[in-house]
């Protein structure tokens, strides 16, 4: 995490004690004069044993006054590195910087203590009262890291408070540094006192084994540090790179063999986009070298706006504008992955649109010297037949999934529209791959036309792809095309998605769509509802199995009958508002179904926010610095509704726990 952390030469480290630097913990050869005096080294060690044993200190005797006294010099002290360091924690502001050469700025941490000492005289007179080791003390790394520690760990205590003991789904986001040294990040979805869904980060665990077996028992320790039992999971979600990797596949069916109401989901803020382009270029290699030559398209029209010949280019980029072919948003086209939605389609689209103009900017490129190998390599690559067929086909199956995609993003997204949007979204790729060549091919071809570009005869053979020439396995363009590019990517995409959602997944999803109260909870059937319980049956007892049918019959005849329930347009909102007229406690049974609903990962658009603010974590300081350090800063970073609100006082109470119970 290079924002935050700055690795400390080894000459300057501390000792593993933390704050207490090296020289108040090393052996001195020669103590001789020493002992017995009042500074000796007998007197030193027993105030150091004085202070251990003091469970109301976590800093040196010579500081004895309890912190919480706010004339104290210490206390003073202590609360101004406090504040600092959650002022840079929320901001996202590095302590100290990296380059050790940097000898004239001492960090952020400790100017800004500098800064708060300048314009408050308490402050400053607090410092100057302490001695070189005391202010060495509060300045060390150690200090500053068990701050962040005590922040950490209040925020956490806030949400396993929230949690209470109430089931919860768990989502996982793994990301990994330079060096391939993979962490999870973890994050729970519970329903709230409130009825509320909500979705915490609560750290990071590094994985140094990524078979199944380790990264299942990794999940379990930190679940069981936090005092979690994983038998209370009742879902699994996994997002981002993981939702892609047959090591976190092969977990979440350890986790449902063993517990089998942990029910996997397919992640929803996992892009459909990401899947599509990752899935696709893993059935061809062609679409592979395509999605590969694309930055490197867009990387060499944007070079010249900082070159020479920017001036050139804006003019004919301005000409164009002036003309009406282009629109200003247009102008900077973006790098596929260079923003986390909409990347992929938004840039081919752009290459579709404004190809003209893309191809005058790479012949100035290479007109005027500036990467002219690439720009005459991208020029050459974009007028090729492949390059200008798998951009169609790509836009098309982007078409195809773009609905569905940008609807599982929105935060109010809910289960119904899933699965109704899925279905439909299954029925039109079918529909494409038996229906949709021709008017592919002819729209390719009628591109190609107008832009010069050549259409190789279909009849002709070729070597089948992955063979050479001399092996004499040959193929025809037409057959290469539609079976092993169009085929291929159609039946890929169509096989994940069938994988992501299973039978078993989907008939869960649709029994819990039957809560669903829109048009006076039209779906609603006590049936296949009372059937939950069986599936469920850890969470409902023989006699709830006995009576909740009853129930289920007087829940509907209530909310269809009272008017506060018509405003509820979705299963969250009607949680909510069975909590607001404290109607769960009329219908325990019910309430606990809805709940079970709920915590089904499938409206996860939050988890992109929190995804992309752990972004700062994968950095190659990830290799220099402990992960709990990572993981301290991301929680307070990104629970920052929690972090804001937290007690000072009750951070200074963890901060001196956590010193003496390392002490112990």
């Amino acid at each position: 995490m290079k924002r935050y952390y700055q690795p400390v030469p080894k000459r300057n480290r501390e000792s593993v004690g933390g704050i207490i630097p090296e020289p108040h913990i090393k052996f001195t050869p020669g103590i001789g004069d020493e002992v017995g005096a009042t500074k000796g080294a007998i007197n030193r060690a027993r105030q150091h044993h004085k202070g251990f044993n003091s469970q109301r200190r976590s800093v040196p005797p010579s500081l004895a006054s309890d912190c919480s006294e706010s004339g104290n010099p210490f206390g003073v002290c202590l609360r101004t590195s406090l504040d600092c360091a959650r002022y840079l924690l929320r901001q996202g502001i590095p302590f100290y910087h990296l380059d050790p050469s940097y000898t004239w700025d001492k960090g952020h941490f400790l100017e800004m203590v500098d800064w708060y000492k300048g314009f408050d005289e308490k402050v400053r007179r607090a410092f100057d009262e302490m001695d070189a080791d005391h202010h060495s003390e509060l300045a060390s790394r150690g200090f500053q890291k068990d701050l962040v520690k005590a922040c950490a760990e209040e925020v956490i205590q806030v949400i396993l408070e929230e949690i209470g003991d109430r089931r919860f789904s768990i989502l996982i986001d793994d990301t990994h540094d330079i060096a391939s040294k993979e962490h999870m990040g973890i994050i729970l979805r519970f329903v709230d006192k409130r009825g509320k869904v909500i979705e915490r980060f609560l750290g990071l665990e590094r994985v140094e084994d990524t078979t199944p077996a380790t990264i299942k028992g990794n999940l379990v320790g930190f679940l069981v540090r936090h005092g979690l039992s994983i038998s209370r999971i009742r879902g699994q979600g996994y997002h981002g790179q993981s939702n892609m990797r047959e090591e976190f596949n092969n977990v979440q069916r350890q986790i449902r063999d063993e517990y089998p109401y942990a029910s996997y989901v397919h992640c929803f803020a996992c892009q459909l986009e990401k899947i599509l382009v990752s899935v696709s270029s893993s059935s061809s290699s062609a679409i592979s070298y395509f999605f590969y030559n694309v930055p490197i398209i867009v990387n060499a029209t944007s070079a010249p706006c900082m070159t020479k010949s920017a001036e050139k280019c804006r003019q004919g980029i301005l000409d164009k504008l002036d003309g009406g072919e282009v629109s200003k948003r247009d102008k900077r086209q973006k790098v596929p992955g260079e923003t986390k939605w909409g990347s992929h389609q938004t840039t081919l689209n752009r290459i579709d649109t404004m190809w003209d103009t893309v191809l005058e900017v790479l012949m100035i490129v290479h007109e005027h010297g500036c990467r002219d190998s690439r720009a005459s390599f991208s020029i050459e690559t974009m007028e090729s037949f492949e390059f200008v067929f798998i951009l169609k086909m790509m836009l098309k199956l982007f078409a195809t999934m773009n609905e569905l995609s940008l609807v599982l993003q929105r935060k109010d997204q809910d289960i119904i529209q899933a699965v109704g949007l899925l279905v439909d979204m299954n029925e039109r790729l079918q529909t494409l791959r038996n229906n949709g060549w021709e008017a592919l091919f002819e729209d390719i071809k009628s591109f190609c036309a107008a832009n010069g570009i050549l259409v190789p005869n279909m009849d002709e053979r070729i070597p089948s792809m992955g063979h050479s020439r001399l092996d004499g396995i040959t193929v025809s363009q037409l057959h290469y095309y539609r079976v092993q590019i169009f085929f291929a990517a159609i039946d890929s995409i169509v096989t994940e998605i069938g994988h992501r959602f299973n039978d078993g997944s989907m008939d869960l999803l649709l029994r819990f769509s039957y809560l669903d109260p829109r048009k006076n909870f039209s779906k609603f059937d006590v049936e296949k509802m009372s059937q939950l319980a069986d599936i469920y049956s850890e969470d409902f007892s023989e006699a709830d199995r006995a009576i909740i049918n009853d129930q289920l019959e007087a829940y509907i005849c209530y909310v269809r009958r009272n008017v506060e329930f018509t405003s509820c347009h979705d299963i969250a909102s009607l949680a909510a508002k069975m909590v607001e007229t404290k109607q769960h406690l009329d219908f325990p049974l019910v309430y606990r179904l809805i709940e079970l609903a709920l915590l089904l990962p499938v409206m996860t658009a939050s988890v992109e926010r929190i995804s992309s603010a752990a972004n700062i974590i994968p950095t190659d300081l990830c290799n220099e610095i402990p992960i709990d350090w990572l993981s301290d800063f991301a929680i307070y970073y990104i629970e920052e509704d929690i972090s804001k609100e937290l007690d000072a006082e009750r951070i200074l109470e963890r901060f001196q726990s956590i010193v003496t119970g390392r002490m112990q």
